[in-house]
């Protein structure tokens, strides 16, 4: 009797130890490996759900997509008149002053440029729409009048050019009086006094 009571207090082993140690961590291990298939099996099935959810939503928003569309054409319609508008603007003032002869017509001509940059950015900002709707409208309206604003002013450049070939050069003063009063009668420059 005195040998078995013994036998049960005597602690375990450093290998007995070593052995529940490792038991208890392979139970921890399988343990930890069936909460991570578990897991996997969750987002597995919770991105199906995802994938057919993202699905649906993507064949909701086509009219909205459409309507995004239109509205970047629009946009991308405005932009080009303004720059085909900006690029006759400074055709014509090229032409001025190619046709100018120097130095006595360079404030002219330097005159009509910046009449004619002055309208197309009046034209422009003036007829700029709220909505695309109203911008795919009014683009091409806008690029129409501004082109023609354009071409008054080279018109008045050239009338201009006209009246300095068949007289006696006038100084640049007279110049830029003649176009000033030629661009205020054509309705394209207004002076405020």
């Amino acid at each position: 009797m005195e040998e078995t009571q013994q036998q049960e207090e005597t602690p375990p082993s450093p290998q007995q130890q070593q052995q529940q140690q490792q038991q208890q961590e392979l139970q921890q291990q399988q343990q930890q490996q069936q909460q991570e298939l578990q897991q996997a099996d969750t987002a597995d099935s919770l991105a199906s759900e995802e994938d057919t959810e993202a699905a649906t939503q993507l064949a909701t928003p086509a009219p909205a997509a459409a309507a995004t569309a239109a509205a970047a054409a629009a946009t991308a319609a405005a932009a080009t008149a303004d720059a085909t508008v900006g690029a006759a603007a400074a055709t014509a003032a090229t032409a001025a002053t190619e046709t100018l002869p120097p130095p006595t017509s360079e404030a002219a001509a330097a005159t009509a440029a910046a009449a004619a940059t002055t309208t197309t950015t009046t034209t422009t900002s003036a007829a700029a729409p709220v909505t695309a709707t109203a911008t795919a409208t009014a683009a091409p309206a806008a690029a129409t009048a501004t082109a023609a604003a354009a071409t008054t002013a080279a018109a008045a450049a050239a009338d201009l050019l006209l009246q300095e070939a068949t007289s006696l050069p006038p100084t640049v003063e007279e110049q830029v009086d003649r176009l000033l009063d030629s661009l205020c009668q054509r309705g394209l420059l207004t002076v405020n006094q």
